[in-house]
């Protein structure tokens, strides 16, 4: 997908190391911000509602299209801190 979207051309592995950084970053951010508007709003549940404010909060352009009335379940993965997967 990268060389598609990048015209053909080849990244390094170190640039892809720095941008992976950077997303994970970004996300990470996000979600934080999310997830105090679901403890805010005591549920233990995010859903995309959260996700669109922390977007206006964090001054980041909406995602158009994404909406949904049905709550996403996240599970911590055991054997992994800090990390989550959709139930």
């Amino acid at each position: 997908v990268a060389q598609h979207v990048a015209g053909g051309w080849t990244v390094s592995e170190p640039g892809c190391a720095a941008v992976a950084g950077d997303a994970e970053y970004r996300v990470r951010e996000v979600v934080q911000e999310a997830a105090k508007f679901m403890r805010h709003s005591k549920r233990t549940t995010l859903r995309v509602d959260d996700l669109m404010a922390a977007f206006r909060v964090l001054n980041i352009e909406p995602l158009y299209g994404i909406s949904s009335r049905d709550a996403f379940k996240y599970m911590t993965v055991s054997s992994a801190k800090g990390l989550y997967y959709v139930a």
